[in-house]
């Protein structure tokens, strides 16, 4: 069931960004390796053998598209 969720969710956010026409680019790679390798205190070289820039660019444009969900969503009382 949680499977059927993400792959749901996925599919949601891939609409968005490509309705958007959300890209990422080189720097916010960069940075987010960065980040990343601080946070596990590790080089970014390391990072990027254990994750591709492709993988982290695809995660960055999830997180745009759920940014527009969440920046356009109503509150219901």
């Amino acid at each position: 069931q949680a499977a059927l969720e993400r792959t749901r969710k996925n599919l949601l956010l891939d609409a968005i960004a490509e309705a958007e026409k959300l890209e990422v680019g080189d720097s916010e790679v960069l940075a987010e390796v960065d980040a990343i390798a601080r946070e596990y205190e590790i080089t970014a070289d390391q990072v990027r053998q254990i994750v591709s820039e492709e993988a982290i660019r695809y995660q960055l444009r999830q997180d745009k598209a759920e940014k527009i969900i969440i920046d356009n969503a109503e509150v219901l009382a």
